[in-house]
């Protein structure tokens, strides 16, 4: 009790464990530091700002949008402070390859884009003042025959289901190898898109980074006598270099299908069977 029965209030009754001493005079906390609203100058409710001895809790970005689209869907994402308020700010979008592309929200948060890769996309959104916030989806790499057919759900729909399924992701999973020639005559007539992904030689995938960094080339690197055999192999069926050394890295892999510019003599493909040896106007 305080003189004339008035109730003595210390600094340890407003912040336990504070002491006027451990204080400098005259920065002690104003008293609307207490009183359950902003004002006063303060930068949140009784915190930050003239409020000096409370920091600001940050707002976390929310990033809202699809759980799972099909592959070449465009997908559409809106960014937001976690009341709504729209947030334009960078978006860090990581592949499923392992790429990581920045993007940025509009004013209005929101932010498109096409799923190019199927598989786990991860993204995270960063702004100043803000804790981060992320969001992933997936992408299915499944025709939409297939999800109507699931969605019907009787015993012979999966069967079907199941055969159309199979059918369609082994024909994707058949490695085939193009020549860097027959690459550019692919990439340049958009026939490209009809794979998934293609094997090349190193020179192939330099000459179109943009597939490369999607995962849709993957370089097959020959060393010094395998070289040497593909000259061998084209001068006995007059291959170009390009084309030889093709073969030679088609066979490295064990690929079953191999793409080449121009006519196809039947002696090189009695030569590679079992592997199919097309011309890449038959491609487009």
């Amino acid at each position: 009790m305080g003189p004339g029965g008035s109730t003595s209030t210390t600094l340890g009754n407003i912040l336990p464990g504070v002491t006027s001493t451990s204080l400098s005079p005259g920065v002690l906390p104003a008293s609307h530091c207490f009183n359950g609203v902003q004002d006063g100058g303060e930068e949140g409710v009784d915190c930050g700002g003239s409020c000096w001895w409370s920091v600001c809790p940050r707002p976390r970005l929310e990033v809202s949008g699809p759980s799972t689209i099909r592959v070449n869907e465009s997908v559409g994402v809106v960014v937001s402070d976690g009341k709504g308020v729209p947030v334009e700010t960078n978006v860090a979008v990581r592949l499923p390859n392992g790429s990581v592309v920045v993007m940025r929200s509009g004013v209005d948060g929101n932010l498109t884009f096409n799923a190019t890769l199927p598989g786990l996309w991860d993204l995270t959104a960063v702004k100043d003042g803000y804790e981060s916030g992320r969001k992933s989806f997936v992408v299915l790499d499944v025709p939409v025959e297939v999800l109507v057919a699931v969605a019907a759900g009787t015993s012979f729909t999966l069967f079907l289901v199941g055969f159309v399924a199979f059918g369609y992701y082994s024909r994707r999973r058949v490695k085939v190898f193009v020549s860097t020639e027959a690459l550019t005559f692919l990439v340049q007539e958009g026939a490209l898109s009809k794979y998934k992904r293609v094997y090349v030689l190193p020179d192939g995938a330099q000459l179109f980074p943009e597939f490369s960094a999607e995962g849709r080339l993957k370089p097959v690197v020959l060393v010094e006598g395998e070289v040497a055999s593909a000259r061998g192999f084209g001068y006995e069926f007059n291959l170009t270099g390009d084309a030889a050394k093709s073969v030679m890295a088609a066979r490295k892999i064990k690929a079953r299908k191999i793409i080449l510019v121009g006519e196809i003599s039947e002696g090189l493909k009695e030569k590679l069977r079992p592997m199919d040896v097309v011309s890449v106007e038959d491609e487009t």
